[in-house]
Formats: structure tokens, C-alpha cells, sequence
């Protein structure tokens, strides 16, 4: 029986790492007004506090300014270039510090028309061209980007796990929809600017609520109690969904495809949290079958529990501090 336990939390740790929600997907704005590009590459900052990921620009491409700002707090370095740029068609070398590190997403923009490329780590150069994306492009780029996020996005995992104990098995579907609903308005919202919360207080509010969710994971259930589990998921998907926001704030939304860009992402999302569940449904069948759920939910709430306060603690300080 422990040594079950034992590969049950391998395999959760081997999803959730070590860190909550760490985004690490890079961007880069390319804005061309007549034989002017302005450059924007967002990038994170590893461990060592340096960038995982680096951008040679074509020595033919003057630079006219350059301009560099570092968010500790969100793990983040900003850089800003203006360049003369009068072939703009010219190769742009990608040097990563981690041969692991996530796709780069480029934006290129002539007038109110965009291009969105997602680039992995394979690719060590690109060139660019200002023309507008298809629709179909669109969707495949941004909901390879929600599968991407879900699946790294650490604590949105953990909050899908501890539902997955919590919610009958019959209302499970329900309550994985509740949530995917929830997050997509507020997605939706944030995205369109009609409501933006500060995302460090989100990204605590959001490991809280996974503390909230292991406590219940220690009580008895009924069926009955499913029912407030649902609108439990639906209220506190409201709230991941200002953490998704974020994500997409960094990257950058196509204007020109937004409607098409969040409904891919949002697409992309329950895809791998689809994945997610029946990852871990197979490995209870497999291992636990003949176990009560409760005896399973109750050992897991502690290193659910304890690994969401950890995060709550750390955002709260980042805030603070």
C-alpha cells in the first residue's frame, strides 16, 4: 500500500514540479511602420535570476534605441528595441540557455494586420514577414499554446486533482466543464479589457484556493455535497481564469483573431486537462482500484494542501516584498 502511495506521488510530482504556474513561454512583438521595426521580447527569468532564452537580431537592421526593464516579482525581463530596418526579411538567431525551454510565440504587425508563429525549441533561426495569419493558423498555433499552459500551469493541475477526489465520479464531466466555462469569461473579459485585477493577487487567491480544496478533501462526502462542489468549481474557475488572462497578456492576442485566438486557447486548455484526468484515473485503476476513495483523497490532501500553502506564502511575500 505505501509503495503505492509512493508511485502515486511520483506521478503527481512528476506533473507538478516544483513550482506553481511557472510560465515559461517567451514572446516577441515585431511592430514594422514604414523602415521602423520596434521590437518587444518578454522573456522569464530562471533560477539564477538571468534569461533562459537570448535574441541575435540581423546586423543589417540598425538599432536606434534599446531599452531593458526586469520584474523580479513576476519572473520577467522586458526588452525594447527600435530598429532601420530596410529589408526587414532577414534572420533572427534564437539562443537558448535550456534546451528544454518552451515555445517562443512571435507576433509581427504591419497596420492593423498581425501574424502569429509559434516557434519550439528545435528552431534556432527564423525570418519574418508582416502579412496576416489564417484563421486555421490561428487556432492551431494558440490551442497547442492552452494545451502548453494547462499542463505546465502547475497549480490549475492541482486544483483539477483535488476536484477530481471531491466530485462524484458521475458529476466529474460536470464539474471539469464548470471550471472551463468559468475560466473562459473571465478569460474573455480580462482579454477584452472590461475587468484586469493585479495578477500577483490573483496568482495568491488562486493557490488559496487550492489549500480551501484539500481541507474538504479530508471530510466525508455525499453526493449531495457534489452539487456544491460544482458551484465551487464554477466560482474559483472565475478566478483561474484571470490567472489564463495573464498568459495571454504576455504573449500577445492577434487582433485581427481574438475571438478565434481565446477560443483555441480556451480549446487547448481542456484538451490537456482532459489528459490530465484520465492520466491519473488510469494510474488509480491501475494501482488503486480496490482502495477507498476516501483513504486515497485524505493522504493526498496533505501534500496538496501543503504545496498550495507554500505557494500562497511565496506569492503573498512577492506582493508584499
Amino acid at each position: 500500500m505505501r509503495f503505492r502511495f509512493f508511485l502515486l506521488l511520483v506521478l503527481l510530482m512528476s506533473f507538478l514540479g516544483a513550482y506553481g504556474h511557472e510560465t515559461a513561454s517567451s514572446s516577441l512583438e515585431l511592430r514594422k511602420e514604414n523602415e521602423t521595426i520596434q521590437a518587444y521580447f518578454r522573456t522569464p527569468l530562471n533560477s539564477e535570476k538571468t534569461p533562459g532564452i537570448f535574441l541575435e537580431f540581423p546586423t543589417s537592421w540598425g538599432k536606434l534605441s534599446e531599452n531593458t526593464s526586469v520584474n523580479y516579482s513576476d519572473k520577467l525581463v522586458t526588452y525594447h528595441y527600435v530598429f532601420k530596418a530596410t529589408d526587414p526579411n532577414q534572420a533572427i538567431t534564437i539562443i537558448r540557455t535550456n534546451a528544454d525551454h518552451s515555445p517562443l510565440v512571435v507576433i509581427t504587425i504591419l497596420e492593423a494586420e498581425s501574424q502569429t508563429k509559434v516557434l519550439t525549441s528545435e528552431i534556432t533561426e527564423w525570418t519574418p514577414t508582416f502579412n496576416s495569419t489564417g484563421k486555421l493558423e490561428t487556432f492551431s498555433n494558440f490551442s497547442l499554446l492552452g494545451i502548453e499552459h494547462i499542463l505546465i500551469g502547475f497549480d490549475h493541475l492541482l486544483f483539477v486533482l483535488a476536484l477530481l477526489f471531491l466530485v462524484p465520479r458521475k458529476q466529474l464531466i460536470w464539474a471539469i466543464t464548470s471550471f472551463t466555462l468559468a475560466h473562459s469569461i473571465t478569460l474573455g473579459i480580462s482579454t477584452f479589457k472590461l475587468i484586469e485585477l493585479p495578477i500577483g493577487a490573483v496568482e495568491a487567491l488562486i493557490a488559496f484556493s487550492i489549500v480551501l480544496l484539500a481541507v474538504e478533501m479530508t471530510k466525508p462526502k455525499d453526493d449531495q455535497q457534489g452539487n456544491n462542489y460544482l458551484q465551487l468549481a464554477f466560482a474559483f474557475g472565475l478566478l483561474h481564469g484571470f490567472g489564463f488572462a495573464s498568459v495571454l497578456s504576455e504573449l500577445g492576442v492577434p487582433g485581427n483573431n481574438i475571438p478565434i485566438a481565446l477560443l483555441a486557447f480556451n480549446v487547448g486548455v481542456e484538451i490537456g486537462q482532459v489528459f490530465f484526468v484520465l492520466v491519473v484515473l488510469g494510474f488509480l485503476y491501475l494501482f488503486f482500484k480496490n482502495v477507498p476513495r476516501n483513504i486515497i483523497s485524505t493522504k493526498l490532501s496533505y501534500p496538496i494542501g501543503g504545496l498550495a500553502a507554500f505557494w500562497f506564502v511565496e506569492r503573498v511575500f512577492y506582493i508584499v516584498y
